[in-house]
């Protein structure tokens, strides 16, 4: 159940109606990014339309910055960069406040490639034996995520992957220390230790105890853990660089020194006596 109820959640993610709402930064001089929009506004027709900005591959960058403040100001929800990589059919850059919803990646990638294959089969003409062979590129969706304060580290996938780490986490630590709760509360009534206290105190006192202070527990292991992981990581690992680094090699020795050792030690010694 863990590892399979967070996939069918970021599965079946939904994507949004608006879509279109975005900047099309077009650097293919092709007419891409057209195409892609007329896309865009077919497919969500109750969206703001697109804006298409062609520009050539040096202007690039001035206009991702205007695209960055325009999502910013909630302007628009994203921008999506088409270059030659994207002609070529190997990757498209989009970068929004949804680059983390793995449905509306999907959504534009799907579109993006469908443009593509549509030009290809226009430059090539439509031969039907072509067809299986141009339908088969796959786009390299590359994305980064923008909130109110500018570019954020993180994607849909990380974003997953941190909450099935995270989720897993606390699984085992109240599976660990569930039991240790119940093996205290069963050693209570075994020896009939509990009597005794709940005569002065309430039930829900004591229950409420006992998780109190395992649970402080977990939390101080675990913080314990994490201190350890990072002093190991900042400190542990350029000292143990250093040792290594520090540490004399081994060379093996020269033949002629094996030579001259091995007939050193089988001459037999001077006899004083003959001197």
């Amino acid at each position: 159940m863990i590892t399979v109820v967070p996939i069918l959640i970021s599965s079946k993610t939904k994507a949004s109606t608006d879509l279109a709402n975005v900047t099309i930064i077009d650097a293919t001089s092709s007419g891409m990014g057209e195409r892609v929009a007329n896309a865009l506004q077919q497919r969500y027709p109750l969206s703001p339309p697109p804006q298409v900005k062609s520009v050539d591959a040096a202007s690039v960058p001035r206009e991702e910055d205007r695209a960055v403040l325009s999502v910013q100001n909630k302007e628009t929800r994203g921008y999506l960069i088409l270059d030659s990589s994207t002609v070529a059919g190997t990757s498209v850059r989009y970068a929004g406040r949804n680059a983390s919803s793995l449905g509306d990646v999907e959504q534009i990638s799907s579109i993006v490639r469908q443009q593509v294959l549509a030009q290809k089969l226009q430059s090539e003409g439509i031969d039907a034996k072509r067809v299986a062979s141009l339908t088969g590129a796959r786009l390299q969706m590359i994305t980064e995520k923008i909130g109110d304060k500018g570019r954020e580290k993180g994607s849909g996938l990380g974003n997953v992957i941190f909450g099935y780490v995270v989720a897993l986490l606390l699984y085992m630590m109240i599976v660990i220390y569930g039991q240790t709760i119940l093996r205290g509360v069963m050693e209570e009534k075994t020896t009939r230790v509990a009597e005794v206290v709940v005569s002065s105190v309430s039930t829900d006192t004591l229950l409420a105890g006992k998780v109190l202070g395992v649970g402080l527990v977990a939390i101080t292991q675990v913080l314990a853990w994490v201190a350890l992981s990072f002093t190991l990581m900042f400190y542990g690992m350029p000292l143990l660089e250093r040792k290594v680094a520090r540490a004399p090699s081994r060379q093996a020795p020269r033949r002629g020194n094996l030579v001259a050792s091995g007939w050193r030690a089988s001459w037999p010694a001077p006899c004083l006596r003959c001197r």
